[in-house]
């Protein structure tokens, strides 16, 4: 976005930030389909992580959890499918290629 944010009126500024959000919502929801398909074909063993937890943090560069992050995300590597959820921990034995 080219538009200064101070330029914009307070309802312009909410209106943007609520169209973020919406955004942001459906990237999550797709990166956590997607996370769910690696789980169940066992991706992130063959990228040498014991757990997708670990794919996450290793080979996705995904931090533990940041105080942005809230309790919606703070979750998702760990819990992207109700049945064989991966739990915290593991490691990769290898760096990404």
């Amino acid at each position: 976005m080219n538009l200064s944010l101070s330029s914009l009126s307070d309802d312009e500024l909410h209106a943007a930030v609520r169209r973020l959000t919406a955004r942001s919502n459906v990237t999550l929801a797709d990166l956590l389909a997607h996370l769910g398909e690696v789980e169940e074909r066992g991706i992130h063993r063959a990228r040498a992580c014991a757990t997708l937890y670990a794919y996450c943090q290793y080979e996705l560069r995904m931090s533990e959890s940041r105080p942005t992050d809230g309790p919606r995300r703070r979750g998702s590597c760990t819990s992207t499918r109700s049945s064989g959820a991966s739990s915290p921990g593991g490691s990769c034995t290898s760096p990404a290629s």
